[in-house]
């Protein structure tokens, strides 16, 4: 007996469905995921059957209509293929009917990776079903009575292109603009470079150069240059030098008339200390110095204000 077994496809989250679970649809990216497998495993003629059977939960029961509308049968529902699925459910299920060589059943996760636990005899070992994964078992329908020819997940079946789609939608994070942006494999950002083994190079940014002297004035146009008049290397000795001409002195700034109004001076505050800090330091108190300026300017703030206050209640009091 060829016995295969596959995992209902992508359905919507349980927080976007208002309904029981037992009803809730394949999205459209798991219906799309689901034909593309089956078509896959068809065309290359992995996938030959005689009947599908299928859980009665609504997502299942989509998943196997795709399936068997790739291979022209007709699904046949199993209760006993519902959530909570054993082996021992199964050959009751088997024995009631008619069992063909070669059966599709479609489930759900965990029970299809303990049935394939429980058939092979190897319930040590890890055989979780990727959503719209199959797996081929073949032998006889009792414990340990099968092996195990192969399983495969979407990624395996329709290529690397649609394996990041299919990781991101079966953990429910994947979203329609993270599915546009997924690449094709080869295409990826940068991968022609480091293909070709190019060394990524550091731009760094040019200085310029200081300068000691103040700038030269640009030549005017229309001017050739002409050699300066005074020789390029020393004097000879016994030549003396030319004097410098007399700097003229600068022009006095012309005297303010006196009946020019002045500014009035602004008071110049004292910036010593208070005399509170100045007893505290005497009195065997070290203060820093950041502190004492701080709490000598907060005390004038505060005879400032109080200052105000006395001044203000004054033009109240006879």
């Amino acid at each position: 007996m060829r016995l295969y077994i596959m995992r209902h496809g992508i359905a919507c989250e349980r927080g976007e469905w208002n309904g029981p679970d037992a009803e809730r649809p394949l999205t459209e990216e798991g219906r799309a995921r689901a034909a593309q497998v089956a078509a896959a495993l068809v065309r290359t003629g992995r996938l030959q059957v005689d009947a599908v059977w299928s859980s009665p939960l609504t997502r299942a029961v989509q998943t196997a209509e795709v399936a068997a509308a790739a291979v022209g049968l007709k699904v046949e529902i199993v209760p006993a293929l519902a959530a909570g699925a054993t082996l021992r459910r199964l050959q009751r299920a088997a024995t009631a009917r008619s069992v063909p060589a070669n059966l599709l059943i479609v489930g759900h996760e965990p029970d299809c990776g303990q049935l394939v636990a429980a058939l092979t005899g190897s319930e040590a070992e890890d055989h979780g079903f990727k959503k719209a994964g199959v797996a081929l078992l073949e032998g006889d329908l009792a414990p340990g009575g099968m092996k195990l020819r192969w399983h495969v997940a979407p990624k395996d079946v329709i290529g690397d292109a649609g394996a990041e789609n299919a990781a991101a939608a079966d953990r429910g994070a994947v979203t329609g603009r993270r599915a546009a942006k997924a690449r094709a494999p080869g295409k990826r950002r940068g991968s022609s470079r480091r293909a070709a083994g190019a060394v990524p190079v550091r731009r760094t940014r040019r200085r310029r150069p200081l300068r000691s002297g103040p700038p030269e004035p640009p030549a005017a146009a229309g001017s050739s240059a002409e050699p300066s008049s005074s020789p390029a290397g020393p004097e000879p000795p016994g030549v003396p030098a030319e004097p410098e001409p007399p700097r003229s002195p600068p022009a006095p700034s012309p005297p303010a008339p006196e009946d020019a109004p002045r500014a009035p001076e602004r008071p110049r505050r004292d910036k010593a200390p208070n005399r509170a800090i100045v007893s505290l330091s005497l009195a065997g108190w070290p203060l820093p110095e950041w502190l004492a300026r701080g709490t000598a300017a907060v005390l004038r703030l505060a005879d400032a204000a109080r200052s105000a206050f006395v001044r203000r209640l004054r033009r109240f009091l006879p």
